[in-house]
């Protein structure tokens, strides 16, 4: 393979800027589970399901043989590659990485524009898929009047969120208010 050199900078990029845990779980497929609030995953060296990561410092460690990775070295031994592979390898997840930040930054300098209480109702009509929403259609019109009770205590429950949800709203933009 040819002698590649790459620059500290997007190095740094690529060890700090990928979710080590989304390398992990998603891109990897490393066995893992959360246990206890913990994430945790099988040790690429020693096979033991014993490794955690770090967040902040976004690196993993295995904590019965000790070893320690940057997203860059778990991939060079889960997929027994060489160094140069291994950045090529994570060079693509690096720009999602960058896409999804640059799309959230525009929609959180889109919400801080135009701050409007969302009623939680609302949200929840626009993440059920219209094959569910048919399907609950058809069952209202079978309704009893012991589903008809339960529901109106369902819609009760609701509206008592959304107006906790509009105080913790109006809270949330005091305190930012605060803090610039």
């Amino acid at each position: 393979m040819a002698n590649r050199r790459f620059s500290e900078p997007f190095l740094f990029e690529l060890r700090n800027h990928i979710p080590i845990d989304a390398l992990i779980s998603q891109v990897l497929t490393i066995p893992n589970k959360i246990n206890e609030g913990n994430f945790r995953f099988l040790c690429p060296t020693c096979r033991e399901f014993n490794a955690g990561i770090y967040r902040k410092s976004n690196l993993a460690c295995c904590y019965s043989c000790k070893s320690r990775f940057n997203t860059i070295e778990i991939v060079m031994e889960w997929n027994q590659m060489d160094f140069v592979r291994a950045v090529e390898y994570l060079s693509p997840y690096l720009r999602k990485t960058h896409n999804a930040k640059h799309q959230e930054k525009s929609r959180s300098d889109q919400t801080d524009k135009k701050q409007v209480p969302v009623k939680i109702g609302m949200i929840l009509k626009n993440i059920i898929p219209d094959q569910i929403k048919s399907e609950s259609m058809s069952q209202a019109k079978a309704a009893t009047p012991e589903s008809t009770k339960s529901e109106k205590l369902i819609i009760e429950r609701i509206d008592r969120i959304e107006v906790q949800l509009t105080q913790l709203m109006d809270q949330l933009q005091s305190l930012e208010k605060r803090i610039r």
